[in-house]
């Protein structure tokens, strides 16, 4: 008989995955709907999962509809059929609204796997999607690499490609190591895109002492190629941008761990979104942001909690800015000889301070609120031949106030309509 189950916040584990002596075939002809308990408001136990266990192979011929858990796992034993398999047939039907995860093997066929615009499908390192593979109708799809192999199968944009990446992840290797990475467009526009056309995003889960390198490629005459991706988040691990032309359409750093290692730009910072570093979360020797050769943000930029490090805007570059930029629980440090254009507001929160060194011209379109600490270093502070930092606004606040406004020394207030 064909029965519908529903499950409200339980696991329903098909296998038991311990030693090859132990393999399951099943088989699923009925419905069942993983749900999420209304009734229950607590997020780590109110959606129902779903576990395929290794040397098991599940067979859908009727309906899942995911609205919670359901994972697919390995043996790790490297044997061919040790993993958890899922076959999905042509009759079925399996909608997954929340989240996939395959670490073993998956097979389909026709367009009976649909991830739907709230669902995250996720293929770990060694997982195996074969068949049809997931018609991705809006959802989050996630290829985790750890080599450069696996890194342009997950980017490959050929219509016959297995995957509809949407974001590829970067995680370490069994024995943790640096790791570089070549980014290069697979567009006539040098854009990094999947087989549907969407730019890709990228994330950075490398092991808290491990160092991710973003690198160019170069053409024939030894210029770098350039490269357009989406989001670019650091969420462990150090990183390094060597990469003399690329675009991304957001930056983000916002650590879940202490990391041990720098984050370096040895190339221009170019994005065309915002720029938010929310948490450093830096361990050991200083680990300043020095944007070696410059920034161009085409929205905002934040800086919330740079664990107690500096921004720095050396010597000599041009930075351009289009919207506001905030610094938070951190410093912001304007070299000599400093270009800043800023497109709407600069704020200094009270947790904040700046600092504009001579001959640094710095000019914020709109309003600079500054309830922290500026210092503008002022003409009789300068050594011979220089001249007093300029910051030039349209408004400023506080006034008068020694206390926000170090050396007495303002902004000038001169730009007009």
């Amino acid at each position: 008989a064909e029965y519908t189950i529903t499950n409200y916040g339980s696991t329903i584990t098909f296998g038991r995955g311990a030693t090859t002596g132990n393999r399951v075939d099943a088989q699923i002809y009925g419905t069942i709907l993983n749900a999420f308990d209304p009734d229950n408001e607590d997020p780590e136990t109110n959606r129902g999962e779903i576990v395929v266990n290794a040397y098991t192979t599940l067979s859908l011929y009727g309906t899942l509809t995911n609205d919670g858990f359901v994972s697919v796992n390995a043996a790790g034993t490297g044997v061919n059929g040790d993993d958890g398999t899922l076959n999905v047939y042509s009759d079925a039907t399996l909608t997954n609204n929340h989240f996939v995860t395959i670490e073993g093997n998956m097979a389909t066929q026709g367009t009976a796997f649909v991830n739907s615009q709230e669902g995250t499908f996720t293929v770990k390192v060694g997982a195996q999607i074969t068949g049809r593979g997931v018609v991705n109708d809006g959802g989050e799809y996630i290829c985790e690499v750890n080599s450069v192999q696996r890194y342009e199968d997950a980017i490959n944009n050929a219509k016959d490609a297995i995957h509809s990446t949407t974001l590829v992840r970067f995680i370490d290797t069994d024995t943790p190591s640096d790791m570089t990475y070549t980014l290069e467009g697979n567009t006539a526009d040098n854009s990094i895109t999947n087989k549907n056309g969407q730019v890709i995003n990228f994330e950075s889960k490398m092991g808290d002492g491990v160092l991710l390198k973003l690198q160019n490629a170069t053409n024939d005459s030894g210029e770098p190629i350039p490269a357009t991706i989406g989001k670019l988040t650091i969420v462990s691990g150090g990183f390094e941008l060597k990469h003399a032309a690329l675009t991304m359409g957001e930056f983000e750093v916002n650590r879940e761990s202490e990391t041990s290692r720098w984050t370096s730009f040895q190339e221009k910072l170019t994005v065309t979104g915002d720029v938010n570093i929310v948490n450093n979360n830096h361990e050991g020797a200083t680990d300043n942001y020095t944007f070696t050769k410059g920034v161009e943000v085409g929205g905002n930029m934040t800086v919330t909690d740079m664990s107690g490090e500096e921004i720095v805007f050396p010597e000599g570059i041009v930075s351009n800015i289009d919207g506001t930029l905030k610094i938070d629980k951190a410093t912001a440090t304007f070299g000599k000889a400093t270009e800043n254009n800023i497109g709407v507001n600069m704020e200094v929160t009270a947790n904040g301070d700046a600092s504009f060194a001579a001959n640094s011209v710095t000019t914020i379109q709109q309003a600079f609120i500054n309830d922290g600490e500026v210092s503008i270093i002022p003409q009789t502070m300068v050594g011979s031949g220089e001249v007093a930092a300029r910051v030039i606004c349209r408004s400023f606040t506080n006034f008068g106030d020694k206390s926000h406004w170090l050396n007495g020394s303002y902004p000038q207030d001169t730009l007009s309509d």
